[in-house]
């Protein structure tokens, strides 16, 4: 018995220890739009059962969107997510769907070092199936990097999408470029931070966007993490405020016959 219950810790410790340090990751979306230059562990696997949105246009205008994914870590450094968008809105009565389908992967270049940040590469796809989708297939691709001072860290993403202008919905940017700032705190499991953004929307003529956003993540159970964050559009065609709620939940592979991680 003392056999067995020692080889079901060895066995659960891997997965266990990915999760319980799954607090320190910014994901895209929880809270922030920014996010770090670390990938999910190698068989990690992530569900992300949000993040839920609710937005509001200066106007008054209310929409909601949910966006729940999966992230596998299939190779070193590089984790490959698929996520099923859904948007509502009540602007003109009501109505909501599918927003596609989006594909993507992130692959870590390097471990922070000395004289280096943290480096990654990222990019997606999002494809027009659904009543909400835009009406052609859009592509992003950016580069993420972060930096650690202490407790503290820095991380700046700037990406572009390409697609045809006439199909891009009111969300989408040309080119986003952000900044964010977060502070650990490893005691209570908790992630805390400040971002700016500024995007340039697809309709032409319109000015510059630009979101201000506060957040955290905080470690509930060994494998399961809360984020939430509030967001506000100071500059831009549709200015207004936004709040954000999500939660994830970490497991991983099993270990193979090798014991190799």
């Amino acid at each position: 018995m003392r056999g067995l219950f020692a080889a079901a810790l060895v066995a659960g410790a891997p997965s266990t220890a990915l999760a319980q340090q799954d607090w320190y990751n910014l994901d895209r979306g929880h809270p922030f739009d920014v996010t770090d230059a670390r990938a999910l562990e190698r068989k990690g696997v992530e569900f992300q059962l949000s993040p839920l949105d609710l937005t509001r246009a200066e106007g008054g205008g209310y929409g909601w969107t949910v966006a729940p994914s999966v992230a596998v870590g299939l190779l070193p450094r590089t984790e490959i997510e698929v996520g099923v968008p859904l948007a509502w809105a009540d602007a003109a009565g009501m109505r909501g769907g599918l927003a596609g389908i989006e594909l993507g992967v992130l692959h870590a270049l390097n471990v922070e070092s000395g004289t280096l940040p943290a480096l990654a590469l990222e990019a997606s796809v999002l494809l027009p199936v659904g009543s909400e989708a835009p009406g052609a297939a859009f592509t992003t691709v950016g580069a993420v990097a972060t930096r650690g001072f202490g407790r503290h860290r820095v991380h700046l993403n700037a990406a572009g999408t390409f697609g045809p202008s006439e199909d891009a919905h009111a969300g989408q940017h040309r080119w986003r470029g952000g900044l964010a700032l977060d502070r650990a705190f490893p005691l209570a499991a908790t992630l805390v931070g400040v971002e700016v953004l500024a995007g340039d929307p697809f309709s032409d003529g319109a000015p510059l966007d630009w979101d201000l956003g506060i957040g955290g993540r905080r470690q509930l159970t060994p494998r399961l993490v809360l984020d939430s964050g509030l967001r506000y559009r100071v500059a831009g065609a549709a200015r207004g405020w936004g709040v954000r709620l999500g939660f994830g939940w970490m497991t991983a592979f099993a270990r193979g016959r090798g014991g190799a991680p």
